[in-house]
C-alpha cells in the first residue's frame, strides 16, 4: 500500500507540474494572440500606406487563427490535467485513509500516466515551436513591408518637393 501511495504522489506531482507548465504556455499564447491582434488593428489603420496589405493582411489572420488553435488545444490539457489531478486527489485519499472502494472507472489507473503526460508535453512543446517559428516569420515579414512602405512614402514627399521646387 505505502509504494502505492508513493506513486500517486510522483503521479499527482507530475500533474500538478504538468497543468502549471500548461497554464504558463496558455498565458504565453494569449499574450501572443493580443499582439497579433494588435498589429492586425495597426495593419488595417495603415491599408492606405501599405501596397501589399491584402497579403500583410492574410499573414496576420493566419497567425491570429494558430494562435487561437494553440490556446483552444492548451485549454483542453489543462482541463484534462485538472481532472487527472482531482482523480489522483481522490485516490491519494482512499489510500491515506484506508477507505476500501470497489474498483471504479473513475479512479485513474496509474499504468500509462508519465507517458500520457509526456504525450502532452510534447504535442505543447511542438504546437509552440510551430507557433514562434511562424511567428517569427511573419514578423521579420511585417517589419520588411513596415519599411518598406516608409522609404514608398519618403520617396513621395522627396517627389512632392521636387516638383514644388521646379514650379
Amino acid at each position: 500500500m505505502s509504494e502505492e501511495k508513493t506513486q500517486v504522489r510522483k503521479a499527482l506531482v507530475e500533474a500538478i507540474a504538468a497543468q502549471k507548465l500548461i497554464e504558463q504556455k496558455l498565458a504565453k499564447a494569449t499574450s501572443e494572440l493580443a499582439t497579433w491582434k494588435t498589429r492586425a488593428a495597426s495593419a488595417h489603420d495603415s491599408a492606405n500606406q501599405l501596397m501589399n496589405h491584402a497579403e500583410v493582411e492574410k499573414d496576420i489572420n493566419n497567425q491570429i487563427k494558430t494562435i487561437t488553435g494553440l490556446i483552444a488545444e492548451l485549454e483542453t490539457d489543462r482541463l484534462s490535467q485538472n481532472d487527472l489531478e482531482k482523480q489522483l486527489r481522490a485516490t491519494l485519499f482512499r489510500l491515506e485513509n484506508s477507505v476500501q472502494v470497489n474498483h471504479s472507472p473513475n479512479i485513474p489507473s496509474l499504468e500509462g500516466t508519465r507517458d500520457t503526460i509526456t504525450r502532452m508535453e510534447g504535442k505543447i512543446f511542438e504546437q509552440e515551436a510551430r507557433a514562434e517559428l511562424s511567428s517569427n516569420e511573419k514578423e521579420r515579414q511585417l517589419k520588411a513591408s513596415t519599411e518598406a512602405a516608409s522609404i514608398e512614402d519618403e520617396l513621395n514627399a522627396l517627389k512632392q518637393t521636387m516638383h514644388k521646387k521646379e514650379e
